[in-house]
């Protein structure tokens, strides 16, 4: 068999000079580890498909922010509020601690909760603050 007549196992894609060489998620300086997946599924007597729900509870998190979210943006400002998402992220964060899914699936929320506000609240304040002219 020549190497011309070998099927091609990424069909179309495969044939594309720019196609992209993605690694893992769990491969990534963002994404978890490979042993802190291990070591939360162990501690936490979950399965591996629990991951897939802590990511949706912190998208979950985000989208409700993003829906209701913006009246506080306009309430107390944009600093006070990536101030109070900072805090409601670090709490998310210290709940992942707890090695309990319920626990761990309000911390993945919380993390979402306050997350998001830094996208609004930051784009607000660049352009406030920002000097004219720079896009030039």
């Amino acid at each position: 068999m020549t190497p011309a007549s070998k099927p091609d196992r990424n069909g179309w894609i495969g044939r594309l000079p720019w196609r992209s060489r993605a690694r893992p998620f769990w491969r990534t300086s963002r994404g978890w580890s490979r042993h802190s997946l291990r070591l939360l599924i162990l501690e936490a007597a979950v399965k591996p498909a629990f991951i897939g729900y802590l990511a949706a509870a912190s998208t979950v998190g985000s989208i409700l922010f993003y829906l209701a979210g913006m009246p506080l943006v306009r309430r107390v400002g944009s600093v006070r509020v990536i101030q109070i998402g900072t805090l409601v992220a670090a709490l998310g964060a210290a709940l992942l601690a707890i090695p309990a899914a319920v626990v761990l699936l309000l911390g993945s929320l919380l993390i979402g909760l306050g997350y998001a506000p830094s996208t609004p609240a930051g784009s607000d304040l660049l352009q406030r603050y920002a000097p004219n002219g720079i896009a030039r």
